[in-house]
C-alpha cells in the first residue's frame, strides 16, 4: 500500500481528479501513452504533473513512455536544486505524447 503523499499517490490523484482518467485504466506498470489521452488532456496533464512535482514543464513529456510508478519517481526526484534526482535524459523516449505549440 502507498502512502497519501508518495510520489505515485499523487499523480494518480492528478490523473483520476481533474483529468478524470478511470481509476480501473491505473496501474503502476501503465504509460501516460498507453492511457490515450486526447491532446487537451495530454497538455493538462503535464502542465499539472510540472507543477505538483515542481519540475519544469517538458519533463512529463519527456517521460510519455516509462511506467507511472517509474514516472512519479523520476518527476519527484527532478525538484529542481534535487542533486540526486533521477537524470531525464536516460528516459525511453516518449511514444503517446506530442509536443503542442501554443
Amino acid at each position: 500500500m502507498t502512502a497519501p503523499n508518495d510520489p505515485y499517490s499523487r499523480l494518480v490523484r492528478l490523473l483520476i481528479g481533474p483529468l478524470e482518467v478511470d481509476f480501473a485504466l491505473v496501474s503502476p506498470e501503465v504509460t501516460i501513452a498507453e492511457l490515450e489521452l486526447d491532446s487537451l488532456a495530454a497538455e493538462e496533464f503535464v502542465l499539472l504533473a510540472a507543477e505538483e512535482f515542481g519540475t519544469d514543464d517538458t519533463a512529463p513529456y519527456d517521460l510519455a513512455g516509462v511506467p507511472l510508478a517509474e514516472l512519479a519517481a523520476r518527476l519527484a526526484g527532478a525538484a529542481p536544486g534535487d542533486e540526486t534526482g533521477a537524470d531525464l535524459a536516460d528516459a525511453p523516449s516518449p511514444s503517446g505524447l506530442a509536443r503542442v505549440s501554443g
